[in-house]
């Protein structure tokens, strides 16, 4: 029975992952590291690559913890925003002077829209955004924005640019 759920599982994950183009998979979240930095008396997890980036929120990196760019990145992939309104994104991001260019997405589904996508009580600064594509239709839709689509209680501030 083990075996079995185990193959159902893994059947399951790999649906997943052809299907949704620009989500990291099970498999590799399991193998993404971030270093982390201590930063007055907060631990932040430094984000050098795409695939950290699109790891923020997922797997073991949950979306409270406190992130901090530690290069510019430059996106190859479509674009799922960084947290909904089921999972937003509580923690703190912060830019620190880097880029992160070529954000892309064509949704048709997703209700909220950008590099995050719902944010709740969370800090996001310091952050800049070069060469931004947002295409969205249909009427599932609710906010877009490049940054932040929706947030609430939370702070965006300090620094924040598209270019």
């Amino acid at each position: 029975m083990k075996l079995i759920f185990r193959g159902l599982l893994l059947l399951l994950l790999g649906i997943m992952t052809i299907g949704n183009a620009g989500v990291v998979s099970a498999k590799t979240l399991e193998t993404i590291d971030m270093q982390t930095i201590t930063i007055g008396n907060k631990t932040y997890y430094m984000v050098k690559t795409e695939d950290q980036l699109h790891s923020i929120g997922k797997g073991k990196y949950a979306m409270s913890y406190n992130y901090i760019l530690d290069s510019n990145i430059s996106l190859t992939q479509e674009w799922t925003a960084i947290g909904d309104d089921d999972n937003p994104f509580t923690g703190s991001f912060n830019g620190n002077g880097f880029t992160i260019s070529n954000l892309k997405t064509t949704s048709k589904t997703a209700k909220y829209i950008g590099l995050f996508g719902y944010v709740e009580e969370g800090s996001i600064y310091n952050v800049t955004l070069k060469n931004v594509n947002i295409e969205s239709s249909g009427n599932n839709r609710r906010s877009i924005s490049p940054i932040v689509a929706i947030c609430l209680d939370g702070k965006v501030y300090d620094n924040v640019v598209i270019k």
